[in-house]
């Protein structure tokens, strides 16, 4: 009846226990399946007719096709150890309403879609094989499905003997894919009079936010933009208005490998935030332009191998990255085909917002100059707070002026790499406060010590989206 023990305090809220009164879900010990107050705390509707139980086996059964009673199952708060067996079951009519009957829902077996561990992220405009397994549709042989936001090549098992494990190449992906199969694919209970859908929208991952220490108890997070593979024309035509020998020739080059870029120049805060700064002088005194949404300058192109390194190991100690293999690339600076490749952004024009042009290439408005960058005839001597012009067409902030970004690249001429062994020197790109309209567009480039310190040069990051956790 209403005695405890037999370890009913700790598996099922009843008459024994819940103090006349249904109580707060979960609170119980769940069932060997993770499934929370099977017994009792109140009663289950179910969607069967009461009706007598067949004789013999049976798959699937639905019950009786009409009755005066729906099936409760589960007992409740108020009902004798007895009557919140598994076994247990009365009914009710359709229509009552009582304090001790609820109810819980269950998925009449989806196709459930899941990417494989190693699967990349499906992104705009790229090609993509999809791995991913099929559950419930055990007697599925891919026909009649159809996919929207990309075109399919080829959908197949992986292996004939194993319907779960399928493979799909798809092209020309336009935006998050949805696949949907038949509702005669399989025979689900209760059957399916629709289509089930499974949508991969959840990985059109395009952005990320880094969690970085607090700062004086105020959180600071590094927001990253994922830049997809592909090939473009690196360097300047011959003909670029504005541009130096050093741009040229002007060659293909390809990323084959997705990445996340910084979607700004590292701030002041986000730098001191990770504590990546032991390699220099105490903030503020080391910098020029003092606030803490700035960007970071006074680097020398190895603080910034220290602070992405720094980065790596928090990112690590937090959670937000596995440690990759040997030789896998984890965060660090861009490299000089990285960054041009991300300041172009699709286009191929001087600037990623177009040519630019205006009365003369030096400090003058106009062109959209103004709506785009900060240089030297807008930022009145003075780095600038990050992400306050328009950003490019990948929404990456700042890559024309501000303040010039360091390169994990040594400078050399192209096409990279050279046939001559590198300069010491490294490459700095996209210009800055200080520098000329020509000084910013996507292809200029210009060598630097690595020592160097300069109130113009700070640096942004990028990370391997396969070590993403």
């Amino acid at each position: 009846l209403c005695e405890l023990g037999g370890g009913r305090d700790e598996n099922i809220w009843f008459c024994g226990n819940a103090g006349g009164a249904t109580q707060p879900v979960t609170l119980k010990l769940p069932n060997p399946w993770g499934l929370h107050d099977m017994h009792g705390n109140v009663f289950e509707w179910c969607l069967g007719w009461m009706g007598d139980y067949p004789v013999g086996p049976v798959t699937d059964p639905v019950g009786p096709e009409t009755g005066t009673g729906r099936v409760r199952r589960g007992g409740s708060w108020n009902s004798a150890a007895r009557d919140t067996r598994s076994a247990s079951r009365n009914s009710g009519s359709p229509d009552m309403r009582n304090i001790a009957t609820g109810f819980r829902v269950a998925a009449a077996r989806p196709a459930t879609l899941n990417i494989s561990s190693n699967q990349e992220d499906i992104h705009q405009s790229s090609s993509q094989r999809l791995t991913f397994t099929l559950n419930g549709f055990e007697d599925f042989d891919g026909s009649g499905i159809t996919i929207r936001g990309a075109d399919l090549v080829d959908f197949r098992p992986f292996d004939p003997d194993n319907p779960f494990f399928w493979i799909m190449d798809l092209n020309n992906i336009g935006g998050p894919v949805t696949v949907t199969v038949p509702a005669d694919a399989a025979v689900p209970f209760p059957p399916a009079t629709t289509s089930t859908v499974a949508s991969f929208s959840n990985f059109y991952q395009d952005t990320w936010t880094l969690q970085l220490r607090e700062l004086n108890g105020e959180p600071v997070t590094m927001d990253m933009i994922r830049i997809p593979p592909g090939s473009f024309m690196m360097g300047a035509p011959n003909n670029e208005q504005g541009s130096f020998s050093q741009e040229r020739p002007q060659f293909e080059a390809t990323v084959e490998d997705a990445f996340y870029m910084s979607k700004t120049e590292v701030t002041q805060d986000q730098i001191v935030s990770i504590r990546s700064i032991q390699a220099i002088p105490p903030f503020p005194a080391a910098q020029t332009f003092i606030g803490g949404s700035l960007p970071v300058h006074n680097l020398t192109k190895s603080d910034g191998d220290f602070a992405t390194d720094r980065l790596f190991e928090h990112l690590v100690v937090s959670g937000q990255i596995f440690i990759p293999g040997p030789g896998v690339p984890t965060v660090s600076l861009p490299t000089e085909i990285q960054w041009e490749y991300a300041a172009r952004a699709g286009t191929t024009t001087r600037f990623s917002f177009g040519d630019g042009f205006a009365s003369n290439d030096l400090c003058t408005l106009g062109g959209g100059r103004e709506d785009h960058m900060w240089f030297c005839g807008n930022a009145a001597g003075s780095a600038q707070v990050v992400g306050q012009k328009l950003p490019n067409p990948w929404g990456v902030y700042d890559m024309h002026g501000n303040v010039s970004e360091w390169t994990a690249t040594n400078f050399n001429i192209y096409p990279l790499p050279g046939v001559n062994p590198p300069l010491k020197d490294f490459s700095v790109r996209g210009g800055s406060w200080f520098r000329q309209a020509r000084e910013t567009r996507s292809a200029w480039r210009t060598p630097r010590d690595p020592g160097t310190r300069s109130s113009t040069i700070g640096f942004r990051v990028v990370i391997n989206p396969d070590i993403r956790n």
